[in-house]
């Protein structure tokens, strides 16, 4: 057995991956280091803060996929969509990681709204978005018997300007499995001074981990060419992507570090109507 496959089948049957299925979906997010607590541009935005689904506008199916660290026996990949219904997002995505010996699939069903405050200060913010969602979730693992567990997270995005934003996600608010998973906490910041840049800062903890930072940075080269860059700790990385807005499809490339297993390249299409 290659080293690379070996190491990785022992991370997916640590606590940390098993419970947590803190695996790198969202080719966007991951292409800014993570982070998208407080923006999403499209459905994979879901999978950061169920909450941020509301600020895709119309109807979108984005489709994932990926080699983890490069290992030919590993595959990662989604099917994200959502439909936005005036006020009202609801959203839908399903998740699978194979091996030989290992399968890992999961379902989730997301719901977000906008909702208006009523206030006549031209600073306050007139209105947050607030999502929840729910996720089933099926492991397999050769030789084990299947594990079935099920989860509820929320979300909150509020904008304090046009050009800033803050989100805040909270994970496994309330659980169905044989043992109780770890919950977490992920708040971010947003900031558009300008059509063709964007900034992202998150922090994240999960009960019994290290804080992780998480941040990037996305430029318009030209149209229809973005580049984006970041980076994030726990464990230290640093991630690079590119995105062709093609209307009305977007293509996403990007890759990113691990220190120990290598690079991993994650490759997404988004389609819109």
């Amino acid at each position: 057995m290659k080293v690379k496959p070996f190491v990785w089948m022992l991370m997916l049957l640590s606590s940390r991956v098993i419970v947590a299925q803190d695996y790198n979906l969202g080719a966007r997010a991951q292409a800014l280091g993570g982070s998208g607590v407080a923006c999403a541009t499209d459905p994979e935005g879901q999978f950061i803060n169920p909450a941020a689904l509301t600020q895709v506008p119309g109807q979108a199916v984005t489709l994932f996929y990926s080699r983890p660290f490069g290992i030919r026996e590993i595959t990662l990949s989604s099917v994200a969509a959502s439909a936005a219904f005036g006020k009202m997002s609801l959203g839908g995505a399903v998740t699978h990681l194979a091996q030989a010996q290992f399968d890992d699939q999961s379902y989730q069903f997301t719901l977000a709204a906008k909702v208006s405050l009523p206030t006549k200060r031209r600073t306050a913010a007139k209105h947050f978005l607030l999502g929840v969602q729910g996720a089933w979730r099926r492991i397999r693992i050769a030789g084990y018997e299947t594990a079935h567990s099920g989860r509820m997270n929320a979300g909150l995005v509020v904008p304090i300007t046009q050009q800033l934003a803050w989100g805040a996600a909270l994970g496994n608010l309330m659980g169905a499995s044989r043992e109780q998973q770890p919950r977490s906490l992920a708040l971010g910041l947003h900031y558009r001074p300008s059509a063709r840049f964007a900034g992202q800062f998150d922090l994240y903890k999960q009960g019994g981990f290290a804080q992780e930072i998480r941040s990037g940075i996305e430029l318009v080269l030209f149209s229809p060419l973005l580049l984006r860059a970041g980076m994030a700790t726990n464990p230290d990385r640093f991630t690079l992507g590119l995105a062709f807005a093609l209307q009305p499809v977007t293509l996403h490339f990007t890759t990113f570090s691990h220190f120990d297993l290598g690079w991993t390249q994650q490759y997404a299409a988004t389609l819109r109507h």
